[in-house]
């Protein structure tokens, strides 16, 4: 089975990369891993 990852920050282009691969995940009946990147302090 394909996974698709999806490498996630605070912006709007994120956002749509995760809209995007779990619309395409959902219909091809695969799997979304997420990583997310948080900016240090």
């Amino acid at each position: 089975m394909r996974t698709y990852l999806v490498v996630i920050d605070e912006t709007e282009e994120a956002r749509t990369a995760l809209h995007y691969a779990a619309v395409r995940a959902i219909k091809l009946g695969r799997t979304v891993e997420i990583i997310a990147l948080i900016p240090q302090q």
